[in-house]
């Protein structure tokens, strides 16, 4: 028995769909868009935690070196008026050499005396010398007068005259240096 075979004509197989019209051109066509794996709100969330932890972490370290220059500056008040004056010798402007001197015996009273004169006028500090301290307030208001006049009426300083300022505002350290001392040990002494 024989299996009947079935021929078809070639030209039925050749093209059985009708050909596509032509279509637009696919040049331009981007591929497939990528989408992020997190929503905009938890970027910007972590953005924002991250900016805080950047400030915390920049003012902490404000706060370290605050405290660092705060132990460094832990000398007695006689070495740093000592270190005060020795940097301000090399100062060139007569300005600024008059008021790193004011400054540092300022600064030395701060510390010494434990309140402020910063703000106090010459006249002030006199008084408070006259009164509370064996030194001569005139002394101290000449040399701050003089310091004044250098700063604001921009008075000119001979190499003298800078000899001087220094060696007062020297001098006066010293002074007030030795009756805190006397005082320390008149304390001491008496029970």
């Amino acid at each position: 028995m024989q299996v009947p075979t079935f021929s078809l004509p070639l030209s039925s197989l050749a093209s059985p769909l009708p050909d596509l019209p032509a279509g637009p051109s696919l040049d331009g066509v981007r591929g497939p868009i990528e989408v992020s794996k997190f929503e905009p709100w938890q970027l910007t969330a972590v953005a924002f935690i991250a900016l805080i932890l950047l400030a915390f972490c920049i003012w902490h370290g404000l706060a370290y070196l605050r405290y660092r220059r705060q132990q460094k500056s832990a000398l007695p008040p006689l070495q740093q008026a000592e270190h005060s004056l020795t940097a301000a010798k090399n100062i060139q402007e007569d300005r600024d050499f008059a008021a790193a001197h004011s400054q540092t015996f300022r600064d030395y009273l701060n510390a010494v005396l434990d309140m402020e004169v910063q703000g106090q006028t010459n006249e002030e500090l006199s008084a408070l010398f006259t009164k509370d301290l064996p030194i001569n307030g005139n002394a101290v208001s000449q040399f701050l007068t003089r310091c004044d006049r250098v700063k604001f009426a921009r008075s000119q300083l001979a190499e003298a005259d800078r000899i001087h300022l220094s060696d007062t505002v020297t001098e006066l350290i010293q002074s007030i240096e030795s009756s805190r001392k006397q005082a320390i040990e008149s304390k001491e002494v008496t029970p």
